[in-house]
């Protein structure tokens, strides 16, 4: 029986990257989430000091301090990624929000601002982040800086079995969706720990950034497609370019 539908395995907890399967036709498309790790939130919370914009670079952040988020309606966001500002606004969160694509551009939007709106920012993140020296760059430009680790994640040690078994019997090459760097690397360990390169070569990767397909080590570049911007929109155009599906008018 040949198979009518195309797979695509997400890197990425079903809640966190779910909208994909309402985007995605079903009757073309068939989605396997893979939690290459897990989110645990931490406690207590803090409230920011006062005056304090806030920063999230992750939908996990958002999760973290969702039941904070509630008693702070006038607080300003800074957002980095549009699935971050998806899931504040999910959260129901009212006050103002300003995304950006990456810290950096938040960074050089502070610079060229100057603006007199905001005079400190407190950062809810990871245990592991991307730009350690954050502090002492928005201390730079004379502005008040605090954070608060509200989570940390776990990696999964091995593939889920019903997954080792999709990439080793399907007859159709396997598209594969990663979003974060992070887990891009850890599953290339995996890959290699289950001795998969040749069957996962077979597939396609789809990487959210530049960012995420430097984290690749085993697909080929030529086998790996990166958006133009970092964005989910971006993402589920390629694809669908990709696979040259064409979604129905609405």
């Amino acid at each position: 029986m040949t198979e009518d539908y195309q797979s695509l395995i997400i890197l990425r907890e079903k809640r966190d990257y779910g909208a994909l399967d309402g985007i995605l036709e079903k009757k073309f498309f068939r989605l396997y989430h893979v939690p290459v790790f897990h989110y645990e939130f931490l406690s207590p919370l803090k409230r920011p000091p006062a005056s304090s914009a806030l920063l999230f670079s992750s939908r996990a952040g958002v999760r973290a301090v969702s039941s904070l988020l509630r008693q702070m309606e006038n607080a300003h966001c800074f957002v980095i990624g549009e699935d971050t500002q998806n899931a504040l606004r999910a959260s129901g969160f009212q006050g103002d929000i300003e995304r950006f694509l990456t810290i950096q551009a938040f960074l050089t939007h502070l610079a060229q601002t100057k603006r007199k709106d905001v005079k400190a920012v407190h950062y809810y993140r990871g245990e592991v982040v991307k730009n350690p020296n954050l502090d002492q760059h928005i201390s730079a430009l004379g502005l008040g800086y605090s954070e608060q680790i509200v989570y940390k994640t776990d990696l999964i040690k091995k593939i889920p079995e019903s997954i080792l078994a999709l990439m080793k019997e399907s007859k159709r090459s396997l598209g594969y969706v990663a979003v974060s760097e992070r887990a891009m690397r850890h599953w290339d360990n995996l890959i290699f720990y289950h001795c998969l390169v040749p069957s996962y070569r077979k597939g396609h990767l789809f990487c959210l950034s530049k960012d995420v397909a430097c984290g690749s080590r085993v697909m080929p570049q030529s086998s790996t497609t990166v958006p133009l911007e970092p964005t989910t929109t971006s993402l589920i155009a390629c694809i669908q370019s990709y696979y040259k599906y064409s979604p129905p008018p609405s």
